[in-house]
């Protein structure tokens, strides 16, 4: 039996170098997919053996932006975040501290201890990760085709018979349910 593991060992190890020498795409050669191809989709290598390799270096990887996320604040950090919320909580208490001020003036130490709160937040860590965030989805969103005003005023017709329709079919059932309950306890 210790034969045959072996011998299957070896088997394994040729095989294994002769398939990183052999470049196959699929079975049948088709091209890839313009959608799929170099899109992280598992490859389409007749003999792809280090695909487990392959995947614990993508989840290493992966996982690095994570565990870098996951770390703990620093003391700046934590200073920052007390001197932000301090500057929103005293914008705050000026509105209710200086009731004989215009309220225009009052409304003016609210938005400023907001804003002054956020400048202070967007220096830190977590603060540079909201602006890169927010860059993304901006990036993202030019992305976006967006209806035409004859589509979005289709779709909103639509949206508004159905809403009509449903709550007719609603109310009809109400009805019904309650001349059958109204039925059902005369008796």
């Amino acid at each position: 039996m210790q034969g045959n593991r072996q011998g299957g060992a070896s088997r394994h190890c040729l095989f294994r170098k002769a398939a990183k020498k052999r470049y196959a795409s699929s079975s049948i050669g088709r091209a890839a997919v313009s959608k799929t191809a170099g899109w992280g989709f598992e490859s389409l290598l007749a003999c792809h053996l280090d695909a487990t390799r392959e995947r614990r270096l993508t989840k290493k990887r992966m996982n690095s932006r994570i565990d870098q996320s996951k770390a703990a604040a620093s003391s700046g950090d934590i200073v920052k975040y007390a001197l932000a919320l301090l500057l929103v909580a005293g914008g705050v208490f000026a509105f209710y501290w200086f009731g004989q001020w215009p309220t225009a003036l009052r409304i003016l130490a609210v938005t400023g201890g907001l804003v002054l709160g956020t400048v202070v937040f967007l220096t830190t860590r977590k603060g540079a990760l909201t602006l890169e965030f927010l860059s993304e989805s901006r990036f993202e969103l030019r992305k976006v085709v967006w209806p035409t005003r004859q589509e979005a005023m289709r779709t909103t017709w639509v949206v508004i018979i159905v809403v009509i329709l449903v709550s007719l079919l609603l109310a009809g059932f109400d009805v019904v349910i309650q001349f059958a309950v109204k039925w059902l306890l005369g008796r």
